[in-house]
């Protein structure tokens, strides 16, 4: 997954860069790092943001926090 998509998708679920920090435990830096090409994106933060795509849906749906 490039950086792009990578971006593309967070904000396509309305996550900000310190939102998915705080979710996952890192520095906002990082995700910045991965967004712009810095720092390779772990293939971990690749699972987790596909994962997410697929889970933020339902826990909309169903109010679920």
């Amino acid at each position: 997954m490039t950086p792009d998509e990578f971006k593309r998708r967070r904000k396509a679920l309305g996550i900000t860069q310190q939102d998915l920090a705080e979710m996952w435990g890192h520095d906002t830096r990082t995700i910045r790092r991965w967004e712009s090409q810095d720092s390779e994106i772990p293939t971990l933060a690749i699972w987790g943001i596909k994962m997410l795509e697929i889970t933020s849906p339902h826990l909309n749906f169903t109010g679920a926090e």
